[in-house]
């Protein structure tokens, strides 16, 4: 079974692969959210070009966070968007997915547990 993979846009003037830092917006809003929801999501990958976290999310690899002006701009209606409500965001992030590509277990389980936010 495949592990669930989030990735996550942060700010360009990052380098790839350092960690996150408090100058990404939404980073620990999202990372605190999640612990509150039982889980710890598993960061296999963060840039600051949305274009590379839509291609990743294109190919099947995983799902990504990101504000919801930006999957307006530049998703190709390939891709599921999830708008998340709850808890409030200072951005409104949505939450993508490839439609056609097959969604392994823990994912739908992720994506259970955000219908469920979504619904309250």
């Amino acid at each position: 079974m495949r592990n669930l993979c989030v990735i996550f846009y942060r700010c360009c003037t990052c380098i790839v692969n350092s960690p996150l830092n408090n100058t990404f917006m939404l980073h620990d809003s999202i990372i605190n959210n999640c612990h509150k929801a039982g889980f710890s999501p598993n960061i296999v990958m963060e840039s600051g070009q949305w274009d590379l976290l839509i291609e990743a999310i294109n190919c099947g690899n995983g799902i990504t966070i990101l504000p919801k002006p930006v999957i307006d701009k530049i998703c190709d209606g390939k891709v599921v968007q999830i708008h998340l409500t709850d808890p409030e965001f200072p951005w409104i992030p949505t939450l993508a997915y490839r439609k056609e590509k097959f969604i392994s277990t823990p994912m739908q389980l992720f994506l259970d547990m955000i219908q469920t936010f979504i619904k309250k």
